[in-house]
């Protein structure tokens, strides 16, 4: 049986709803997959950190995508969560074919996740 949070299941998919876009800054809401996320918390706060980055990083250099090449300054709390109502932040810090993208995961306010993302471009 394949585990429910292995990458064959697809749950990752999609966790970043459509961005709001402001200058160099984006914000979108948190999408949650189907089915029990018991435990997945600090998984799915890194998967929608990266795609919150990659898809702000791909929209400031016109490419059609990009993807993360490394995550860095990772902060997790103890008590991630990933309900229904959380919202993704990011600030582009560099652009370029590698840019640089400062994320994070906030519910009410309070922020429990962020992480410094490097992308790449892909062509």
């Amino acid at each position: 049986m394949t585990e429910p949070y292995a990458p064959a299941t697809g749950w990752f998919l999609g966790l970043c709803g459509p961005l709001e876009v402001d200058g160099d800054a984006a914000r979108a809401e948190l999408v949650l997959p189907a089915g029990d996320l018991t435990g997945a918390g600090p998984l799915i706060a890194v998967e929608a950190m990266h795609q919150i980055a990659c898809r702000l990083a791909a929209r400031a250099r016109g490419a059609n995508r990009c993807v993360p090449a490394r995550i860095d300054e990772l902060e997790i709390t103890e008590d991630a969560v990933a309900p229904a109502g959380a919202v993704l932040r990011a600030r582009l810090l560099r652009s370029g074919r590698l840019s640089t993208v400062r994320a994070s995961l906030s519910v009410q306010g309070r922020v429990h996740s962020s992480a410094t993302v490097r992308t790449q471009e892909v062509t």
